[in-house]
């Protein structure tokens, strides 16, 4: 059975009519099927010739679609395709239930002491976010912002974005795109934002940054930003041990960038559009995204990371490298 692994858009289905066609959209993807052969009545294995691990992948590309999450014991009844629209057309009227209740946090001041011996003067929210009574900017737990400077704004910036729900690819594109220093690992290193890739087949692929080093014994790199709902953590249903569909397919998408560079022709041409030379080595490959995954699942995220030659950054763990890196 052939199946297809498309990135699709995270946005949240509005409308019934909306759900179920993602839904069958998902299906026809994933269990190459024809559009016709499925019917709100369609058994997953009787009828459209799925099997365990099947079943279990399209669950996960589901919950990533709609950003929700099912018990083990209310997958066991998802047996038809109108079962699983059911499903999750009640998700979603619920999340839109949430999204027009406003959270209310309330904040406490608290003076600690620092391991330098000064004082730092902090809010603490019954959310368990820490906030920097200077700067105002919401922050993960537990991290320091040390100065008032601006460095503190900037990341207090990506910190909104990232714990925003409501935040877009676009929007994270925009705030890298305007602090490029973030992304460098040397300050001289060249920053190309929407970097257009031309094949020499003439298709037409947009990278959201290249990044050139300045020292020319470095690899340059690719990288992908996607959404911080991205899930990274692994799922183990039925005896199977698997990823959502939208991290393998952003994976797979970094890899066709990449391989694209060991063309000449490709390379050739996007060093005449930008005047810097890529070289013939293929590019490192870098996916941001996702929030960080649970001790008990780094191995195998680094396994994953290593099988398939991309590695992949949490924004928790961006964001504390960021701080170390440009505070010290």
């Amino acid at each position: 059975m052939k199946r297809k692994n498309k990135s699709r858009p995270l946005a949240r289905p509005t409308s019934e009519e909306t759900v179920e066609k993602r839904i069958l959209d998902i299906i026809v993807e994933q269990l190459g099927v024809a559009r016709n052969q499925v019917a709100p009545d369609s058994k997953f294995i009787e009828d459209l010739g799925a099997n365990s691990l099947d079943t279990v992948e399209l669950v996960m590309a589901m919950e990533a679609e709609f950003g929700r999450e099912i018990p083990d014991e209310g997958v066991q009844k998802l047996q038809s395709v109108g079962d699983v629209v059911k499903c999750f057309e009640d998700l979603t009227k619920e999340d839109s239930e949430e999204q027009d209740e406003k959270l209310e946090i309330d904040y406490q001041l608290v003076f600690r002491l620092r391991h330098d011996g000064a004082i730092e003067a902090v809010f603490v929210g019954t959310d368990g976010s820490v906030t920097d009574a200077g700067a105002h900017k919401r922050l993960i737990s537990g991290i320091y912002v040390p100065t008032r400077s601006d460095l503190a704004s900037i990341l207090g910036e990506l910190e909104e974005l990232v714990n925003n729900r409501r935040t877009k690819e676009q929007d994270l594109q925009r705030f890298f795109e305007a602090h490029p220093e973030l992304l460098k690992e040397e300050p001289e290193d060249t920053v190309i934002p929407q970097a257009r890739i031309i094949t020499s087949e003439d298709d037409s692929w947009k990278a959201d940054f290249f990044i050139k080093p300045v020292d020319d014994l470095a690899f340059c790199r690719v990288l992908e930003l996607k959404l911080p709902t991205l899930r990274l953590d692994p799922r183990r249903r039925s005896g199977h041990t698997t990823f959502f569909g939208h991290l393998l397919a952003a994976i797979e998408q970094l890899r066709d960038y990449g391989g694209a560079f060991a063309d000449s022709t490709t390379r050739a041409k996007f060093e005449a559009a930008y005047g810097i030379r890529a070289g013939k080595a293929r590019p490192d490959l870098q996916l941001i995204a996702g929030r960080r995954v649970e001790t008990h699942d780094i191995e195998v995220l680094q396994q994953l990371q290593r099988d398939h030659a991309v590695t992949v950054v949490d924004y928790d763990t961006l964001i504390q490298r960021l701080r170390r890196k440009l505070t010290c």
